[in-house]
């Protein structure tokens, strides 16, 4: 998502966007999370400063989509990962549960797709 938001930004209308990540995490998966995305951008593969990420934790209780939402109000587009056991756990509520927020890209994040 990350490397496709960085694309995007080579188009003239979005020259000028800037690219914010934040990973949501819960029960003590942070350190794991956070430092996966520090190897992949320290290791080039992800173009973005480590400033410009947030790691954002979901405590029970907590709505994901409302964490989503909260963080995304103000974006133009937002792009929003996805996979199989989300899509059997909540059906096509996954793709309507967003709402206050701009234009939104779903991206299947089921496998991780190697780029060599």
């Amino acid at each position: 998502m990350i490397l496709m938001a960085y694309v995007l930004q080579g188009h003239p209308d979005w020259r000028d966007s800037h690219i914010q990540v934040f990973s949501i995490y819960r029960d003590g998966d942070r350190a794991l999370k956070e430092q996966a995305l520090r190897d992949l951008i320290q290791a080039g593969r992800v173009p973005v400063s480590e400033q410009n990420i947030e790691m954002v934790e979901e405590m029970p209780g907590d709505q994901r989509e409302t964490l989503v939402d909260e963080r995304s109000k103000f974006a133009d587009l937002t792009f929003i990962g996805f996979n199989d056991t989300d899509i059997r756990k909540e059906g096509v509520q996954i793709f309507e549960a967003h709402h206050g927020i701009g234009n939104i890209l779903f991206v299947d994040a089921h496998d991780e797709v190697a780029l060599d």
